[in-house]
């Protein structure tokens, strides 16, 4: 009896689709949601004549042990990404996925995951043997304001002859820490630090105008005695003089903004 009991789990457990599960690390740290779910699919053609080749790429993705989702369309029932190649007469005949020229399959059990500044998640898989080589293979997950899927594949060839490697965008796969924006929260940032840098420069130019200002006045002044106490007397006058009258000059041009006189002018009236 109980070794019946563990056939059936041996047979359950080889039963569940290997997919990367969102609900686990390093996915649950990115804005993925059920959207996702299931197959995803990357296709590219290449007219061969007389033939036509298809290269077809699919990656799976579940929510939870529970999930049984498969990958399907020939692959193995095991699969995390899978490529098929086929051939056939025309780019209108669909590809018969049965009858593959070339089939990889790769689960998530050699997986090695990592992260860098343009990817939230790295999927890598290092020397998988393939027929009478070994190739890595790379899944990168990269932040984006779409929630369309943008999937790339950089290889030599549209045959399975050495390394593979994929760029997988979406606005699901951006960190929960992130803007809201996906990829466009340093913009931003960029944009406030300019500002603020600008409003900065702006005020340290004032300063520098007013202190030579200050230090001409002086100069002009004292030019004729040439006396260095008498200078530096006249300094301090005229950088009293022009720091009383900031409020006086600032109150002029909030009057020419906003339309109203702030000068008083005094006098007699006529009896």
């Amino acid at each position: 009896m109980e070794i019946g009991l563990l056939l059936l789990k041996l047979v359950l457990v080889s039963g569940l689709a290997s997919a990367f599960d969102i609900t686990q690390l390093p996915f649950s740290e990115l804005k993925l949601d059920d959207k996702l779910l299931g197959i995803n699919e990357y296709k590219s053609q290449l007219d061969t004549p007389p033939s036509f080749i298809s290269s077809n790429w699919f990656f799976l993705m579940k929510k939870g042990e529970n999930d049984a989702a498969k990958i399907g369309n020939g692959c193995p029932d095991d699969s995390t990404l899978c490529g098929i190649i086929t051939a056939s007469k025309d780019s209108k005949s669909s590809p018969d996925l049965t009858k593959p020229i070339q089939l990889f399959s790769l689960s998530t059990e050699n997986v090695v995951y990592s992260s860098d500044v343009q990817s939230s998640v790295i999927a890598n898989w290092k020397d998988v043997p393939y027929g009478e080589r070994n190739i890595n293979v790379t899944l990168s997950f990269g932040c984006s304001d779409s929630e369309e899927n943008q999937i790339s594949l950089e290889s030599n060839s549209i045959f399975i002859e050495g390394d593979l490697s994929f760029t997988w965008k979406n606005k699901a796969f951006c960190r929960k820490n992130d803007k809201d924006n996906g990829g466009s929260g340093d913009d931003k940032d960029s944009k406030e630090d300019a500002g603020l840098g600008f409003f900065g420069s702006m005020i340290i130019f004032v300063a520098v105008i007013f202190a030579a200002y200050i230090i001409a006045q002086a100069w002009f002044n004292t030019s004729t005695i040439g006396s260095s106490s008498d200078f530096f007397n006249e300094l301090t006058d005229s950088f009293l003089e022009s720091a009383a009258s900031i409020p006086r000059l600032i109150g002029e041009v909030i009057g020419k903004i906003t339309g109203r006189n702030t000068s008083v002018r005094g006098g007699y009236s006529a009896v």
